[in-house]
């Protein structure tokens, strides 16, 4: 399938590659399929490409990155909807905000993106009951040495 004027210009993408968020993305309930695109295959952040709308992407990194503490606590039926599903397998990014002087980008830590990888399901989830900011600042960029290139987020469901 090809994208045409996507964040990165038009791309070619397999259908395996595509991620369904069947609730949407809060503020865009029309977009619902997205996939996961590389601008440099040594950053850790990725683009997270609307299918549905060439001009809706996101900006997304693994937390592990920046905050090698980050854990969190779901309600079981929150995740219901990605089933079926292993927690250790679970891929859980965040949406970055970019701002002219890299001091100010923050990250999203209150409504983590979870996806599974097996079935490529993923849903936006709001941590109610989390200390976690929406605007956490990145200060610097850390590579864990005792993780895989996907870095697992610590999750626990209630």
């Amino acid at each position: 399938m090809r994208l045409e004027g996507t964040c990165l210009g038009d791309v070619e993408i397999e259908g395996e590659n595509i991620i369904t968020v069947p609730e949407g993305i809060p503020g865009f309930p029309h977009s619902k399929r997205y996939v996961m695109l590389e601008n440099d295959k040594d950053s850790p952040f990725k683009w997270l490409q609307s299918i549905d709308e060439s001009d809706l992407a996101f900006i997304i990194i693994n937390p592990l990155y920046f905050k090698a503490d980050y854990k969190i606590r779901i309600d079981h039926r929150d995740i219901s909807i990605l089933e079926p599903f292993d927690l250790d397998d679970m891929l859980v990014m965040v949406i970055v905000t970019i701002q002219r002087d890299p001091k100010q980008i923050t990250a999203n830590l209150k409504g983590p993106l979870i996806i599974n990888p097996k079935n490529r399901l993923a849903k936006q989830v709001v941590l109610v009951d989390s200390e976690y900011p929406t605007r956490h600042h990145i200060n610097s960029i850390m590579f864990p040495q005792d993780h895989d290139s996907h870095p697992r987020t610590m999750l626990e469901t209630l």
